[in-house]
Parts: structure tokens; C-alpha cells; sequence
């Protein structure tokens, strides 16, 4: 907290931006035994909580195909300004061949093999370019809680190489190359991501930390920070009583 306000002191109060949202999460995939009981839930818990801190939410369940996934993510790419903070989460499973991690749809029957993925799946660095391509300023937040083991015989979630000149936060429920059945992270997640004027990058390390101890430090969330420092991103930006500003403000100086 003392972080954030300290940022304020120094630089004023955050620029008001808009704020825009897309979910995407599978609860029903063709093979029943690969179903994400609780993604959908989730999703509409997290809907929920970022449409009081008004922000713009898109949400799609149940994308049949790696055409869908795609056209979804193109046609949201439309709504936000160069500027804004936009916020990606998808819950759906995913593997990486090769060091590329991709998105399976909800229509897997016919993804049982590393080449299946390959050909079917969505690849994660296509999405990220869709999304953040001519958005300089943009600060995007990308959520992947994607780390649950299926019937497919191919690796977790690798790290992620960004495009150096965009402003990007990723953030994965568990380690690079693994898997988890617990719910864990989203739990605090749904818990903690509503806090006001606490930079995004503090929330989730803070979510991160507990996540691995209550894990008995295994499998610490995986996170890819490519923020500028000068960014200071609150999802729940709040106005602090002109009291409080100025008290914060005259301790730092």
C-alpha cells in the first residue's frame, strides 16, 4: 500500500483510462473427461468483478474451434483505444509444442496427439500479437488459467517471448511446464483483484506468494512483468480524500 501511494506522490494521480475486458472460457469440451468443471463459474465470478470496478467486459464460453477463438479476439481488438488497460483471461486447456503454448477449443475430439495441437489448437503469440499490435501505450493484462492436465499427452505452459516494445503482464496459475488440480489461484484472484489503487503487479505477486505457500512452496505461479516502471496500473483506481493525498504526499517529502 505505502508502494502505491508513494507512486502517486511522485508522479500525481494515475491518468483516468478506459477500461476493457475478454474472457473466454471452456467447460464443455467434446470429451467429457477433459471438462473444466468450474471454468464458466469462475468466469462469471470474475465477469462480475470487473464490471464494478467498470470495466467493459466481452465474455464467450464454450469456443468450438481455433477459427472462433481467434475471430473473437479480432473483433474485440476493435474496442479499445491505443492507451487504455485491457484485461485478457482465458480459462480453457492448453499445451506448448515445441515452446509454443496453444489454446485447445471446446471441440477436442480430435485433438489426441502433439500434432493434433499443433493443427487445431490457437497459438498463444498469434493472440498476444492480434491484441496488443499498434497499441504502444496500452498496458495489457493477460491472464492464463490454463495449467490443468487433459487427456492429451503434451507439456505445460512454457514462458512466453513478448514483443519488446509492448506494455504487457502475464500471469500463469502455476510454474512454466506444469500443471495444477487446484483452484488456488483463482480463489485469490477473485479475492484480491478488486483492491483499490494497489498496482497490478503488487496484487498478483502478492497472489503468487500465498498461492505457492499454501502449495507448501511448489509450483509458484508464473508471471512475465514487461511493464514500464513508470506504470502504474490499478484496475480499481479510487479517488483518495484530498486529506489523505496530501498526509501520504508530505510523508515522502
Amino acid at each position: 500500500m505505502i508502494s502505491s501511494y508513494f507512486s502517486i506522490c511522485i508522479s500525481g494521480r494515475p491518468e483516468t483510462r478506459e477500461k476493457h475486458a475478454l474472457l473466454i472460457a471452456n467447460n464443455l469440451n467434446t470429451k467429457a473427461q477433459d471438462n473444466l468443471r468450474r471454468s464458466l463459474a469462475h468466469a462469471r465470478l470474475l465477469e462480475a468483478e470487473l464490471q464494478k470496478m467498470n470495466f467493459t467486459v466481452v465474455k464467450h464460453a464454450n469456443v468450438f474451434n481455433e477459427e472462433r477463438i481467434l475471430k473473437n479476439v479480432k473483433d474485440f481488438s476493435r474496442s479499445y483505444a491505443n492507451g487504455d488497460i485491457v484485461f485478457v483471461y482465458f480459462s480453457c486447456l492448453a499445451h506448448q509444442v515445441n515452446g509454443i503454448n496453444y489454446l485447445i477449443p471446446s471441440n477436442d475430439e480430435s485433438i489426441n496427439t502433439v500434432q493434433d495441437v499443433e493443427t487445431f489448437g490457437a497459438d498463444f503469440g498469434q493472440i498476444i500479437d492480434r491484441l496488443t499490435e499498434s497499441q504502444r501505450d496500452t498496458a495489457f493484462i493477460f491472464v492464463f488459467n490454463c495449467c490443468r492436465a487433459s487427456t492429451i499427452q503434451a507439456g505445460g505452459l512454457h514462458s512466453i517471448n513478448l514483443p519488446a516494445d509492448r506494455k504487457i503482464f502475464i500471469q500463469y496459475p502455476c510454474a512454466v511446464d506444469d500443471t495444477t488440480k487446484d483452484d488456488l489461484f483463482m480463489i485469490h484472484l477473485l479475492r484480491d483483484i478488486d483492491r483499490k489503487n494497489i498496482d497490478i503487479s503488487e496484487i498478483f505477486d502478492e497472489i503468487s506468494e500465498d498461492v505457492f505457500n499454501k502449495r507448501h512452496q511448489q509450483s509458484r505461479p508464473h508471471s512475465v512483468n514487461q511493464l514500464s516502471a513508470r506504470d502504474i496500473i490499478f484496475l480499481n483506481q479510487v479517488d483518495i480524500p484530498i486529506r489523505m493525498y496530501r498526509k501520504s504526499c508530505a510523508f515522502f517529502s
